[in-house]
């Protein structure tokens, strides 16, 4: 899965792939990712079957939080390749 801009000014984005809905936690997470673009592959090891969870959020460590505005266009596009 791959996140990036599209129309808009560039924003940091997080993305995790996890185990549970809207959870960022990166002690538990399967894979990460942060910048303007982000990308992850599912690993070889999950089982079909499974369900995983890309949660993403507009956020960047550097700063320590939000890196938009609230309230403000952010749009993206995902692309998602399965095997």
């Amino acid at each position: 899965m791959t996140i990036s801009e599209y129309g808009d000014l560039a924003t940091i984005r997080q993305m995790m792939l996890e185990g549970k809905p809207a959870r960022f936690d990166v002690n538990t997470a399967l894979g990460a990712s942060q910048g303007t673009t982000v990308s992850i592959t599912i690993p070889g090891w999950v089982f079909d079957g499974q369900t995983v969870y890309f949660n993403v959020r507009n956020w960047s460590t550097d700063l320590g939080g939000l890196s938009c505005t609230p309230g403000s266009s952010t749009n993206c596009i995902a692309n998602f390749l399965g095997a």
